[in-house]
């Protein structure tokens, strides 16, 4: 079982990240680049146009797997909020 303060403290810097002006603008610069230069293919030349689509969906996937770590985060702090309530029910 995961450990969930781990969780939330990934989701934590998940969040800083996606938040990041520089990580921000370095994934605006390359997506852009990698489409510009998909666009500007020669309608031959397949393979250029089939590694810039690749790279586009890579970079598409890294972002996705940073919202979901700060999706989990999130997740994890609404569990650690039940189980205090639990113990405290318990308690008292």
């Amino acid at each position: 079982m995961a450990n969930p303060q781990q969780d939330v403290d990934r989701g934590r810097r998940a969040k800083e990240l996606l938040e990041n002006e520089l990580f921000n603008e370095a994934w605006i610069n390359i997506r852009t680049g990698l489409v510009a230069v998909w666009e500007a293919t020669n309608t031959l030349d397949a393979e250029t146009r089939e590694r810039c689509f690749l790279s586009v969906k890579l970079l598409d996937r890294l972002k996705a797997e940073f919202v979901r770590v700060l999706q989990g985060g999130k997740l994890a702090a609404l569990e650690i909020v039940e189980l205090e309530r639990e113990r405290a029910r318990k308690a008292g």
